[in-house]
C-alpha cells in the first residue's frame, strides 16, 4: 500500500441533529482515530461507532446522541509513536509487515505535520535561546509581551 498526502484531521460543527461525520483518511485500527467534542476526548464504543476501518478513502463516525448545536467535532488520525516489528537476523523478510510499518511511519510524520500547523513558531534565524520558549499561563486582562532582555515572554 502507499500512503497518499491527505488530510489527517477533519472538523465539523454540530447542529443538534446530525449524528454521522466522515473522516477522509485511512485508519488501520479504530484506535487510530481520535474523536473530540469541544476539545474533550470521546470514548469509542461508549459514545460513537466507527466504520471504514481499513478503507483508503476513510469512513464515518456515528454518534449515538447527536453533538449539540455549536459543538466542535474533531476527527483526527492519531498513532502512538512505537515500532513493534521485530525482524529475525538472516530470516525471511516479511514484506507485508515491513510495508505496513513503513506506512505507519509515514502516517506518524503526517500526524506531526498536522500538529505543527497548530503551533506558534519562530522565523528561521531566530536565536537558539528562543527555541522551546514557554508561553506564560493565561491571566484575565493580561497581555503577553517580551521581557526587558527580549529573551523571555512575560
Amino acid at each position: 500500500m502507499t500512503v497518499p498526502a491527505s488530510p489527517t484531521h477533519e472538523e465539523y460543527v454540530g447542529d443538534g441533529v446530525t449524528t454521522a461525520f466522515s473522516y477522509p483518511f485511512k485508519i488501520s485500527l479504530s484506535s487510530e482515530l481520535e474523536v473530540r467534542r469541544n476539545g474533550q476526548l470521546d470514548v469509542d464504543t461508549v459514545n460513537y461507532a466507527v466504520t471504514g476501518v481499513g478503507n483508503d478513502g476513510g469512513g464515518t463516525v456515528t454518534f449515538f446522541t447527536p453533538p449539540g448545536t455549536g459543538v466542535i467535532v474533531s476527527l483526527r488520525r492519531f498513532l502512538l509513536f512505537e515500532q513493534l516489528l521485530a525482524l529475525i537476523p538472516n530470516g525471511a523478510l516479511p514484506s507485508k509487515a515491513i510495508e505496513f510499518r513503513l506506512d505507519q511511519i509515514v502516517k506518524m510524520v503526517q500526524q506531526l505535520s498536522e500538529e505543527l500547523t497548530r503551533k506558534v513558531g519562530f522565523a528561521v534565524g531566530a536565536k537558539l535561546g528562543l527555541r522551546n520558549l514557554l508561553v506564560p499561563l493565561p491571566a484575565a486582562g493580561k497581555l503577553i509581551g517580551w521581557d526587558a532582555t527580549g529573551s523571555q515572554l512575560t
